[in-house]
């Protein structure tokens, strides 16, 4: 046995076996991926009919008219933020970064039957070159960009700088977002505690914005919105878990639900003798082929 295996506490054999056995079930993992979609576009549908949720702020506004935007959010809230946002993407077209590893791989099969585009990077290599993807994107094609805000390796719910930096290069307003409700597990060993959502129970999604990032901020002025962008993700994280344990009074300060706004404009249009116009559609739009 070598030092390192002493060291380890593990036999150099016990540790070929663990590499052989992770390469076999990489080689099987693309068998997996058609089951993945499917599941994702049945888990979607069950969650759009059965979670009563409490949309509050811009986003959906935003994404409703199809207005190009950077939404951000913490890493913690990408499953339940998603599995949200994919019934008003068709038509809506996003681009997002993942990572080149497994997760990334799983994530992007997840989303593949919606009008998702993936710019494949992190911290650990081809980030700079997935943030000039996203920004080709936004400037090219008008597509909005999903960003983590602490991230693909952390410290969560610490603001990085991916975000911004894509704001000031591209020119959109940052909206930030934030998903959480009694219908998620934690995966609390995840250094980001992500949140995988189930389809009952409540759940609320607040947003607020948008902030400009200047084109040529300086870096006292980057830094004092890096750090206004981790304090309000930070303060809409400790309002959706009160929501959780004290209900809608709790983002009170994030105005009345979505769904009452839209309500009430349809019932003022209507009133007026013509159709509502841009009401956000509730049932679950088909997968593009």
């Amino acid at each position: 046995m070598t030092q390192t295996s002493k060291r380890a506490g593990r036999h150099p054999e016990g540790d070929s076996f663990l590499r052989s056995a992770r390469r076999r079930l990489s080689d099987l993992q693309p068998l997996s991926f058609p089951l993945l979609r499917a599941f994702g576009r049945v888990w979607c549908f069950l969650m759009h009919r059965l979670v009563r949720a409490d949309r509050r702020g811009p986003l959906f506004e935003y994404v409703k008219r199809e207005r190009p935007c950077i939404i951000t959010y913490w890493h913690q809230d990408s499953m339940p933020l998603l599995f949200e946002l994919i019934r008003y993407t068709r038509g809506y077209p996003c681009s997002a970064m993942l990572s080149r590893g497994r997760i990334g791989d799983f994530s992007a099969n997840l989303l593949a039957p919606w009008d998702f585009r993936f710019a494949r990077g992190s911290n650990s290599g081809g980030g700079q070159e997935a943030i000039l993807q996203l920004t080709q994107d936004a400037r090219d094609e008008g597509r909005s960009l999903f960003c983590t805000a602490d991230g693909s390796r952390g410290p969560a719910r610490e603001a990085r700088w991916g975000a911004i930096q894509l704001a000031r290069d591209t020119g959109l307003p940052l909206i930030l977002a934030r998903a959480w409700g009694t219908n998620l597990t934690v995966f609390e060993k995840t250094w980001m505690k992500l949140g995988f959502p189930w389809p009952w129970g409540r759940a609320v999604y607040l947003s607020e914005g948008p902030i400009r990032v200047p084109a040529h901020a300086t870096a006292d002025e980057l830094e004092e919105i890096r750090s206004d962008l981790e304090r309000r993700l930070n303060r809409m994280a400790e309002a959706s878990v009160a929501y959780v344990e004290q209900g809608p009074e709790a983002v009170a300060d994030w105005g009345p639900p979505v769904q009452a706004m839209e309500e009430a404009e349809r019932r003022r249009v209507e009133a007026a003798g013509a159709p509502a116009i841009g009401a956000v559609c509730e049932t679950f739009p088909p997968a593009r082929s």
